[in-house]
């Protein structure tokens, strides 16, 4: 995968715009993974910090607005929408996302597993696009921010930066991901499962 990656992006190198549009793309399927990716094309001096930044956040930002569009066009099917609308738990979470969106979108962003749910009702539950606007850009930057932080202080040491393999660390991060987005979202559960037995 990774000399796959490396092939792609020797391809691309010349032109900085195809690697950001790339990134931006990438996100719309795996936004974790696309903002490495563009930390990682930074720190290789392929892309300018600022434009894989830039990139990284309209993927993802992109992409959290698209669900919170589909959440809206869910109100086309009213029985749908009663339905998804109408449970004790959804009106208490409805008056928590509108009472405070920024907080509970920041919570969001950082719980994976937990977004492509979360974004979709807002746009049900008719959260104001400007203030959902302003949370996911909000949330997303420092998202980005801690994502390039973490890769750039790992990548500046000189074994990262002169090994061959500098770019299996795509694979590393990844899988570090795809754990991070498995194992947090049953810890949420199992412990909202003790908070109910114990209630």
């Amino acid at each position: 995968m990774a000399l796959t990656v490396e092939q792609l992006i020797t391809t691309t190198a010349g032109n900085p715009w195809l690697l950001a549009a790339g990134v931006i793309l990438l996100a719309w399927l795996w936004e974790d993974a696309a903002v490495v990716t563009a930390a990682l094309l930074s720190l290789d001096n392929r892309l300018p910090l600022g434009m894989a930044f830039v990139a990284g956040l309209v993927g993802i930002g992109t992409g959290d607005f698209a669900l919170y569009i589909l959440g809206r066009f869910a109100h086309r099917w009213p029985r749908l929408t009663r339905r998804l609308l109408s449970s004790k738990r959804a009106v208490a979470m409805k008056q928590r996302f509108h009472q405070r969106t920024l907080s509970n979108i920041f919570l969001v962003r950082f719980i994976p597993g937990l977004r492509t749910v979360c974004y979709t009702f807002c746009g049900v539950w008719r959260i104001p696009l400007r203030r959902f606007l302003a949370s996911i850009v909000t949330a997303g930057a420092l998202w980005v921010l801690m994502i390039f932080a973490v890769v750039h202080l790992f990548g500046m040491s000189a074994f990262v930066r002169e090994s061959p393999w500098k770019w299996t660390l795509i694979g590393f991060a990844l899988a570090l991901l795809l754990a991070n987005n498995w194992l947090i979202p049953k810890w949420v559960e199992r412990k909202n499962k003790a908070a109910a037995n114990d209630g």
